[in-house]
């Protein structure tokens, strides 16, 4: 999966294309996991990184009406919030996937999707206060 955003309208040649490969892999991945939250999570990144901000906030919305029925892992908002650009939720998603010990705070350090926080000051001191450096 393509880990980079663009705006919409400024991808560079063929990254547009990777985004809608994702995006229809995604799209049959949560019909077959009855939509399961973790990947909604990142078809919303998905979406956003494509420029279609309408479907991502339609699937976010969502994302946030099954939390209000049920349980939904703070990694699915982490990675929508990080396909969103929105850093302010993204920290707060982030802190609270650390409380829970979620798996994705294993990749905090390698995985590219974190790449939007890494020059914020606030994530080296999580790193920091999570024992992670």
């Amino acid at each position: 999966m393509v880990q980079a955003r663009c705006p919409p309208g400024t991808c560079p040649k063929g990254q547009s294309e990777q985004f809608e490969e994702a995006i229809q892999i995604l799209e049959r991945a949560a019909s077959v996991s009855h939509r399961s939250s973790a990947v909604l999570g990142v078809l919303v990144h998905a979406y956003a990184g494509a420029g279609r901000r309408t479907e991502a906030l339609r699937v976010l919305d969502e994302l946030h009406r099954r939390r209000q029925a049920g349980y939904v892992p703070p990694a699915a908002f982490l990675n929508a919030y990080l396909g969103l650009g929105d850093t302010e939720e993204a920290f707060t998603w982030l802190g609270r996937a650390a409380e829970e010990r979620s798996n994705i705070t294993q990749f905090l350090k390698v995985h590219p999707f974190f790449d939007p926080l890494r020059g914020d000051p606030r994530f080296a001191a999580f790193l920091r206060r999570a024992n992670f450096q």
